[in-house]
C-alpha cells in the first residue's frame, strides 16, 4: 500500500491527458505501468466503436475530501448538457480560452486553443467553450473548413490536471470523457471540414483531437503522441478507436504500446499527415500557409458543394449499412440536383482541365 500511495503521488493523470509529473525519474515505475496497461490496450484494439465494454473506474480514494468539488453522487444519470455546466466554472487558474474567427468571405473560420501556461491542456472550461464553438460552427450557413490550432507553437497536451484534481478520480473520469467525446464526435459531425494544424506536439488527448479532424497539416518539427501508456492509462475522448479507424488495428496497437511521440515522417507513414509545410514555417505564417493549401486544393467549389460532400463522408462516420449509405448518397444527390447553383454550373460550360 505505501508503494501504491508514493507511486500515485509522483504519477498525476487524468484520461485524455498525456502530461508527466516532474518527479518521475526513474524508468522501472514507468515500465510497470506500461506493462500493467497493455491488456486493456490490446482489448481497445480488438473493440469496434459500436461495441466496446466500459472498463470499470477507479476507487476514489478520499484525498480531496477537503477541497471543494464536484458533486460525485449519480454521476451517470446526469446528461451531458448538466456535465458541461459542472465543469465550466474549472480553469485551473490558467486563463485559458478557446478563440474563435469566422471568415464569411473565405468561409474558414480559425479556432485557437490557447492557454500556452498549460500546453494548450483543455480546463473544464475551456470543454465548455468547445461545445458552444462547436454550435456555433454547426449554425454556421457560409462556412466550408474550420483550421484548429494551438497557441504558442504547441498544439495540445489534453485534458488539464488542474481541471480534475478536486474530483475523485472516477468523477473527473467519466465527466471529463462524456463531455470530449460529444464535443469531438460534434467536431467530426460538423458540415465544415476540419482540419488540424498541428506545430510543436499533439499528445494525449491533443493526439486525440487530431484524429478527429478530417485532415491532418503538420509543421516539420510536428510531433503526434498516444502516450497515454506510459501513465497507466488508455485513449478516453474516443481517440483509440478513431485511431484504429484511420491506421489499422495493428499500426494502432503499436502506437498505443509504445506510448511514444513519433515525427511527421513516421506520422505520414501512417497516413495520418495529409500535408507537411516547408522547414522553418511556424506561428502565423503556419496557420497562413495551411489556409492557403486548403484554398488552393479544395476551395475551387462552393460552400455549398462542400456541406453536402461532407455529408456524403458521414456515413463512413454513422457505420451505416452499405444499401442504407448509398441511399443516403442518392436522397443528397436528388436534394442538389436542379438547384440555383447546379442550374449556373451547367449553363456556364464549365471545362475540367
Amino acid at each position: 500500500m505505501n508503494r501504491l500511495r508514493t507511486l500515485s503521488s509522483q504519477i498525476r493523470y487524468t484520461c485524455g491527458t498525456v502530461q508527466l509529473n516532474s518527479l518521475i525519474s526513474a524508468n522501472t515505475n514507468e515500465k510497470r505501468l506500461r506493462h500493467q496497461t497493455c491488456p486493456t490496450l490490446k482489448r481497445l484494439a480488438m473493440s469496434t466503436s459500436t461495441n466496446v465494454d466500459t472498463p470499470s473506474p477507479l476507487p476514489y480514494d478520499g484525498s480531496n475530501d477537503n477541497q471543494s468539488s464536484l458533486p460525485s453522487s449519480s454521476s451517470s444519470s446526469l446528461n451531458v448538457d448538466e456535465i458541461r455546466e459542472l465543469l465550466r466554472p474549472f480553469d485551473g487558474n490558467c486563463n485559458g480560452k478557446l478563440e474563435l474567427h469566422l471568415d464569411d468571405q473565405t468561409g474558414i473560420a480559425k479556432l485557437c486553443i490557447n492557454s500556452p501556461m498549460r500546453k494548450n491542456a483543455f480546463s473544464g472550461l475551456m470543454m465548455a467553450q468547445f461545445s458552444d464553438i462547436l454550435t456555433k460552427l454547426e449554425q454556421w450557413k457560409e462556412g466550408r473548413a474550420v483550421i484548429i490550432y494551438g497557441a504558442d507553437r504547441f498544439f495540445c497536451s489534453g485534458a488539464d490536471l488542474k481541471t480534475v484534481k478536486n474530483m475523485s478520480e472516477k468523477t473527473g473520469a467519466f465527466y471529463i470523457s462524456t463531455v470530449m467525446q460529444d464535443n469531438l464526435l460534434r467536431l467530426e459531425r460538423l458540415p465544415l471540414v476540419s482540419v488540424a494544424l498541428v506545430e510543436g506536439k499533439a499528445i494525449g488527448g491533443g493526439a486525440e483531437l487530431v484524429t478527429a479532424c478530417d485532415l491532418r497539416v503538420f509543421t516539420a518539427n510536428a510531433q503526434i503522441g498516444f502516450v497515454h501508456a506510459r501513465l497507466g492509462v488508455t485513449p478516453g475522448f474516443g481517440g483509440g478507436v478513431r485511431l484504429i479507424r484511420l491506421v489499422g488495428r495493428t499500426k494502432a496497437l503499436q502506437l498505443l504500446l509504445s506510448a511514444r511521440p513519433i515525427d511527421v515522417r513516421e506520422a505520414s507513414n501512417h497516413g495520418l499527415v495529409q500535408h507537411t509545410l516547408p522547414d522553418g514555417v511556424g506561428a502565423d505564417e503556419a496557420l497562413n500557409s495551411t489556409i492557403e493549401w486548403y484554398q488552393v486544393n479544395y476551395g475551387n467549389i462552393s460552400s455549398f458543394a462542400s456541406r453536402n460532400v461532407k455529408q456524403i463522408i458521414h456515413t463512413s462516420i454513422m457505420d451505416m449499412p452499405f444499401d442504407e449509405a448509398i441511399a443516403f448518397e442518392a436522397k443528397i444527390f436528388q436534394q442538389v440536383w436542379g438547384t440555383p447553383e447546379h442550374k449556373k454550373a451547367i449553363s456556364s460550360n464549365i471545362k475540367h482541365n
